[in-house]
């Protein structure tokens, strides 16, 4: 529809008379009676011929029993509007035009009072994104008809270009039983609603009749919608019927006549739903300390869930500038993205937030959270960086407040483009099914991966928290900035977070080795990329539950070190210009893996044709070198394949760099050299050499396969100098070793003979970290074999040496050894390790240190005056001993700890100590809480899951609960996948194998179908080990049984 210069029509007045006011009536203890519901009013404003009519929005609609702000339309020309009720209008768009202040020509109901004059109004024509970024090419899609279901996918015929959203979350308690009915929500669910009004401006880019957008448990009818055109054409188009799709969740506007290529504005207004599944918007419940419970009503869109908040286009290459306004109570601090704008008193005890408009960014990344928080502040550059927290806890948040603001100045530096909000904020959420998310200028968190109470952190909390805050910031540029045209190329985001999260974090504490850390942490991309389940970094995903499943290893530890090669290939200058270069070409735009490595150069070169198999092929190398004669050596690749599979890939080929160090033969001193080649085999000179490692410092991302003669060399070469190998490479040496021995490249008694020789004696902390894990699968699936009691001893014996060296005589620090507690867990990595230590004592029965650290857990813990002398680190492997050892008492006390404390770490701890007690009704019992949300948050079951399933004792238990009780765990989400993984992870028979087939068969997993399949590869591993390795490890323990002295 259009309007002549001019003149109004009938049409546009009879769109306008036919939108409703949403009046909520329900009760609340905190409302004011006397109040009443605005009345909306809603004008058209004629203009002279020389301008084009600019439609722009503003409501408020306020009522005392439910007060809510729906954007609506009004005008911009040389008259003013007439204005016969306040009307708010948004904050303007960078571009957008003044538009002056209304005026009222009658007197109005009593209205809200302002903090601070309404802004003007938003173009209904868009403005075009920076000349720096280009769009997207949209691929023609035409759209005159219905979607059928499979169309999961958004039509680029309409683009949206700026959202005014309002918002009121009801939040009262007491709402949970009444109330339900006349807000549009189900009688029969346990929700909260709210209530909500979206205004699109849009450009419709193809003539069509269908406007095709997301949107998922939402309600709405064609007459809560409203449309105006800016078209000249006198449009007549009317919305004929609106049809909702939950397969696709998708909603489609079907119009009475085609809609020609011109801009438009779409209005809805709905009603939510407030859920407690920790996304879309939804609730999170905290108790205080008199018992009270409070309601925080927060965000979590990533990757699909915005369309639960408001109307969209969902996919990320929809970019957009979003203005939020929030209705809420008084007492409650509303957060958004952008910076508050100003706040109006429409109640003595109702306001209405208005924040400022945001910069252009994805649906996903829209954040809004409304409760009670306190803050903790700093500055850079003159903008506040705050620390939201619960009541009481802004002490907490000093730590992860100064990581932020040391992180931000690094980034900014580092990727010469400022931080592009006035504002900062970081906010713990006491549900939260992520660690955190990178919204835009209000990242969310667990409580346990932003807050630090002094008392009980240990050097490992402490590193997690400056990880994750260092993790989300630099989303901020990657992922925000510069956003992945699709979620299939997600590891453009996720790959340069966990890259740079270690790489920031080593430039603020060098002293941690955080990059070491980040080398060994690749063995878990490693891990799952050998198996058929994988998925290349850029692959190809459609629905909601596919993109679920891309944030995993792949995404996160292959995507960071691939970018890791690429950086050592290319030179730090190098990578950081063309990292450089990439973020301002593509800045608020979206970009593709190609244009990434186009970006990078080394002189004349780009990246792309080293990288492309890097990127777009599953699958991880097994790079064999393998000694010629005469001063040559041959070096061959080929896919590593965990298990024989008719799905794996035996084509595919890589770029694959070989740094090399080498003892040639006769010399004293090591040499080095460098290969790289793109064939299946190359053959190149080389000196004769008494032993070699290959892939120095662990650059390529690939496992080694060397032959049992060249294992016994470098194995001989390190058990006379410990240090002629670096702490990166022992641990890349012995991590491949018993990785390969699992798939069978490797025999598993050379395997055990690498691990004895590099871990004996061995103080760091990443090679025992890249090393236990894969000791640990071996001692799990020979729990069940003769020689397990010889498995035990093998264990005890690698950690003595270890634990001699960090504590005197193998004894462990007690109360009054708190003042020297630094000489004993100083540095960084060994407080960390002493941890792995002990805990590796604990698992495999060491009696001794296991009932010392019980007595600790009685004498220290339970029944000592105050706070525990303890040092924090060592109060995991305490609180299990405790349980392990203390039957039911010990279980009722650590319980009793747990459910006392509030403290997010602590709560953790102890949580995973339930899960050690070797009594299956407490085990039962344990899992049963994890369904209670007053004793086990949602977002904490999978620890119960994960120790339950580690748990000899309580392996079956945990497969049978959750069979017994998969429609409570079956919904799509960061946990589903965790459930079968930790469930079924030490799976060894046939029979196990076809129970957990069978059961997923008939019960489909929603969003977990790749971990499903990558549980089921696991088993088969871990049948095909048992049937070729029992034996041999059985033999090798026999012949190597040497008692602990």
């Amino acid at each position: 529809m259009e309007m002549r210069d001019g003149a109004q029509t009938e049409d546009f007045d009879s769109l306008l008379s036919e939108r409703e006011d949403l009046d909520m009536a329900f009760a609340d203890d905190d409302s004011d009676s006397s109040s009443s519901i605005f009345t909306m009013v809603e004008r058209f404003l004629p203009v002279d011929n020389t301008k084009r009519l600019l439609v722009v929005s503003g409501i408020v609609l306020l009522a005392l029993f439910g007060a809510l702000v729906v954007l609506v339309v009004a005008g911009v020309g040389e008259a003013e509007p007439e204005i016969q009720n306040p009307v708010l209008v948004p904050t303007p768009t960078p571009s957008s035009p003044l538009t002056p202040s209304p005026t009222p020509t009658s007197s109005p109901p009593p209205s809200p009072t302002p903090t601070s004059s309404p802004p003007p109004s938003p173009s209904l024509h868009p403005s075009p994104p920076p000349s720096s970024s280009p769009s997207p090419s949209p691929s023609p899609s035409p759209v005159i008809q219905i979607p059928d279901d499979e169309l999961f996918r958004l039509p680029r015929t309409v683009i949206p270009y700026y959202y005014n959203i309002s918002l009121e979350p009801y939040m009262a308690i007491d709402q949970r039983e009444r109330g339900r009915e006349t807000r549009g929500g189900n009688a029969d669910e346990e929700e909260l609603t709210f209530a909500g009004a979206v205004q699109m401006l849009l450009t419709v880019k193809e003539a069509t009749d269908v406007l095709v957008m997301n949107s998922a448990e939402l309600t709405f009818s064609a007459g809560g919608v409203s449309v105006m055109f800016s078209d000249q054409s006198n449009q007549q188009t009317s919305l004929k019927s609106l049809s909702f799709n939950e397969k696709t969740e998708t909603v489609t506007f079907l119009f009475d006549e085609v809609i020609e290529p011109q801009n438009m504005s779409l209005s809805v207004k709905y009603v939510g739903i407030l859920n407690r599944q920790m996304r879309g918007f939804y609730q999170s419940v905290w108790n205080d300390n008199d018992g009270k419970t409070h309601i925080i009503a927060s965000t979590q869109f990533e990757a699909t869930d915005a369309r639960r908040a408001f109307p969209c286009f969902d996919e990320p290459s929809f970019k957009a500038e979003f203005q939020i306004s929030l209705v809420h109570h008084s007492k409650y601090t509303a957060l958004s993205n952008m910076p508050l704008y100003s706040t109006f008193q429409i109640s003595p005890l109702k306001q209405l937030s208005v924040f400022e408009p945001s910069v252009r960014m994805s649906t996903y990344l829209v954040c809004f959270v409304v409760g009670e928080f306190e803050n903790v502040t700093t500055s850079l550059d003159d903008r506040p960086i705050s620390v939201w927290t619960l009541p009481g806890k802004t002490e907490q948040g000093k730590f992860a407040r100064d990581i932020a603001k040391d992180s931000l100045h690094y980034y900014e530096e580092l990727f010469g483009i400022d931080f592009p909000i006035g504002k900062l904020d970081l906010i713990a959420i006491p549900d939260f099914a992520a660690g955190a998310m990178e919204n835009w200028g209000l990242v969310t968190f667990r409580q346990v991966d932003l807050l630090l109470d002094s008392k009980t952190a240990s050097e490992a909390s402490r590193q997690r928290v400056a990880i994750v805050v260092a993790h989300e910031l630099a989303h901020q540029w990657f992922g925000n900035l510069v956003t992945a045209h699709w979620w299939g190329a997600l590891w453009l985001h996720e790959g340069f977070a966990s890259y740079f999260e270690h790489d920031c974090i080593d430039h603020l504490f060098p002293e941690w080795g955080m990059m070491e850390q980040m080398i060994v942490a690749q063995r878990y991309a490693l891990n799952s990329d050998a198996l058929p389940s994988s998925h290349s970094l850029d692959t190809e995903v459609i629905t909601p539950n596919q993109i679920s499943e891309m944030f995993d290893r792949i995404t996160y530890e292959k995507g960071a070190s691939v970018i890791r090669m690429a950086e050592l290939f290319a030179g730090r200058d190098n990578f950081i210009a063309g990292l450089q270069r990439y973020l301002q070409t593509y800045q608020y735009g979206n970009a593709g893996s190609e244009d990434l490595w186009n970006s990078i150069r080394v002189g004349d070169e780009t990246l792309l044709e080293r990288f492309h198999n890097w990127t777009f092929e599953r699958g991880v190398p097994l790079f064999s070198p393998r000694d010629g004669r005469d001063g040559f050596i041959n070096l061959s690749q080929a896919p590593l394949n965990a298990i024989d599979n008719e799905d794996n890939n035996d084509s595919v080929l890589w770029w694959l760099p070989v740094p090399v160090v080498f003892l040639p033969t006769g010399a004293s001193h090591t040499s080095t050299t460098y290969f790289q080649f793109m064939t299946k085999s190359e053959t190149y000179p080389m000196d004769e050499s008494a032993w070699a490692k290959y892939n120095l410092g662990q650059t390529g991302v690939y496992r080694t396969h060397y032959t049992n003669d060249q294992f016994e060399s470098i194995v001989a070469a390190v058990s006379k100098t410990h240090g002629v190998l670096s702490t990166v490479d022992r641990a890349g040496l012995l991590n491949d070793a018993l990785v390969l021995s699992r798939y069978g490249s490797v025999d598993l008694s050379v395997a055990l003979d690498v691990a004895q020789a590099v871990l004996t004696g061995e103080t760091e902390y990443v090679v025992w970290d890249g090393a236990l894990e894969e000791l640990d699968v071996i001692g799990y699936l020979l729990r069940d074999q003769d020689c397990y009691g010889d498995y035990e001893i093998f264990m005890q014996q690698l950690v003595v040496p270890a634990l001699d060296s960090f504590v005197h005589k193998g004894r462990f620090p007690t109360s009054n050894r708190r003042s020297s507690k630094r000489s004993y867990f100083n540095p960084h990595e060994d407080a960390m390790l002493s941890a792995e230590l002990v805990g590796v004592a604990v698992r495999y029965n060491m009696e001794s240190v296991t009932q010392y650290l019980s007595d600790l857990f009685w004498t220290e813990v339970v029944n000592g005056a105050g706070e525990t002398s303890i040092p924090n680190d060592l109060l995991p492997a305490i609180y299990y001993a405790g349980v392990a050892l203390g039957d039911r008492q010990g279980y009722e006390a650590a319980f009793g700890l747990y459910m006392n404390t509030t403290d997010p770490i602590e709560k953790k701890r102890l949580l995973v100590a339930l899960t050690a007690t070797p009594r299956r009704y407490l085990l039962d019992r344990t899992l049963r809480y994890s369904l209670n949300e007053t004793v086990v948050r949602p977002q904490d079951r999978s620890y119960v899951f994960a120790g339950v399933g580690n748990n000899p004792h309580g392996e079956a238990l945990a497969w049978t609960f959750l069979r017994a009780n998969w429609e409570n765990f079956n919904r799509r989400g960061f946990s589903l996948g965790r459930y079968v993984q930790y469930t079924t992870r030490h799976f060894a028979t046939r029979f196990q194998y076809n129970e957990a087939e069978e059961f997923f068969t008939a019960n489909l997993p929603e969003g977990g179908e790749s971990a499903l399949s990558a549980a089921l590869d696991t088993i088969e591993g871990n049948i095909a080990w048992l049937d070729r390795n029992s034996d041999s490890a059985c033999r090798w323990l026999s012949e190597r049984n040497a008692r602990p002295t």
